[in-house]
């Protein structure tokens, strides 16, 4: 948008659609998270939802499975699905159906907002039990890692130090809680024992 000039409509509806995205999101998740039985089985369709976002939205497509093997043929199926088919189709239709796509520029947005909340609701709804099992600390480790990443972006590095001494001592003290938590497994009395006879 140059400078001086009015925001149009399109503009306006663009900048309203991201100012609700967050709200969206968060309402998805706290959807899946309440009836992940809703959603549950829209997860086939993800890789089309997603094509939906990238009809929609601009392409940033980094490189991926670095360090992590994967299968490459299902990896190439899933980029085609999700990314080069909807960008490709949303070229084409950009340009034989331009005046179409000018009356529909202030929509597209929205869609693309509405697309990612489905999308989140349903992986929140496949991981439902996990999320409600451990809702709190992992809530709290992902605030803290996110703080961190701000607080060093726009502070000094010392405001990231509180964050890091945690995200330290969480690490160190939940695997000395779940090395003593298996510990005492094993030495506790199973099904087995408690229902044997004692032998007098």
């Amino acid at each position: 948008m140059a400078a001086g000039r009015a925001p149009s409509g399109t503009d306006r509806a663009a900048r309203r659609a991201v100012t609700v995205f967050p709200v969206l999101v968060l309402a998805a998740g706290a959807v899946g998270l309440a009836a992940p039985d809703a959603f549950a089985g829209w997860k086939p369709g993800v890789p089309y939802l997603l094509g939906v976002v990238m009809f929609c939205s601009p392409l940033t497509l980094l490189l991926a499975g670095e360090y992590l093997p994967v299968d490459t043929g299902s990896m190439v199926t899933d980029i085609l699905k999700t990314v080069l088919l909807p960008v490709v189709a949303g070229l084409l239709v950009r340009l034989f159906l331009g005046r179409y796509v000018d009356r529909a520029l202030g929509a597209l947005p929205w869609l693309s907002a509405a697309t990612i909340a489905v999308i989140v609701a349903v992986v929140v709804a496949g991981s439902a039990a996990a999320i409600k099992s451990a809702a709190a600390l992992v809530l709290l480790a992902v605030v803290l890692h996110n703080g961190a990443s701000l607080a060093t972006a726009h502070f000094g590095p010392l405001a990231a130090l509180p964050a890091a001494v945690f995200s330290v001592w969480h690490n160190v003290s939940g695997s000395l809680v779940a090395a003593w938590m298996a510990h005492r497994h094993r030495n506790s009395p199973t099904d087995s024992d408690l229902s044997s006879p004692s032998g007098d």
